[in-house]
C-alpha cells in the first residue's frame, strides 16, 4: 500500500458564498475488468469507480482573509489499484442543509496519476497563473467582466468564474 498527498487550492471573489462552501475529493479508477458479470459485453471495463472520498457532502472550506483556501488530503493507495488508471477529482460545492435542491457544484478540477513516478510523492499543488480571460461570447478581456468569465491557466486548465 502507498499513499498520495493531494493539495487542493482555490480562490474566489467577494461575491462567493463563503459560509456554505464545501470541498469534496474523490479518487476514481478507470478500466476495471468485471468479475463474474455475465451480462457484460466482451471487453467491457468499469469506469469512474470510486476508490476514496472524504465525505458525502465534503468538508467545510476554511477560507483565508484573501478569499483563498488550501486543503491537504492524504489518501491510501491500495495494492491492486492501477496507478495509470487513477484520477483525483475535487469539487467545490455550495451546500444548503435546509434545501437539498439548492446544492450545486461551483467548480471542479481533475488530475490523473499516470504522469507520477512515485505515488507517495504525488501532489496537486501546481502554481499556475492566468494567461488569458474570455467572456462567454469568446471575446478576450484583460479584466473581470460581469457574467461568466472563462480563464485559461498556464498549466493548460480552463476555469469558469461567475462575476457579479
Amino acid at each position: 500500500m502507498g499513499q498520495a498527498s493531494v493539495v487542493v487550492k482555490g480562490k474566489c471573489n467577494e461575491a462567493y458564498d463563503l459560509d456554505n462552501s464545501y470541498l469534496t475529493l474523490y479518487l476514481l479508477e478507470d478500466s476495471i475488468m468485471p468479475v463474474e458479470q455475465n451480462s457484460a459485453p466482451k471487453g467491457y471495463r468499469h469506469m469512474h469507480v470510486i476508490r476514496y472520498y472524504n465525505s458525502t457532502w465534503g468538508d467545510k472550506v476554511e477560507w483565508n482573509d484573501d478569499y483563498s483556501f488550501e486543503k491537504k488530503f492524504d489518501v491510501d493507495i491500495f495494492t491492486g489499484w492501477e496507478k495509470k488508471n487513477l484520477q483525483f477529482v475535487a469539487f467545490l460545492n455550495g451546500h444548503n442543509d435546509n434545501d437539498y435542491s439548492d446544492n450545486k457544484i461551483d467548480n471542479a478540477v481533475g488530475m490523473r496519476c499516470s504522469g507520477v513516478s512515485g505515488i507517495d510523492g504525488m501532489a496537486a499543488d501546481n502554481e499556475s497563473h492566468q494567461v488569458a480571460r474570455y467572456t462567454i461570447e469568446g471575446m478576450e478581456t484583460t479584466a473581470p467582466v460581469s457574467g461568466l468569465n472563462i480563464i485559461k491557466l498556464s498549466d493548460g486548465r480552463t476555469v469558469k468564474v461567475l462575476v457579479k
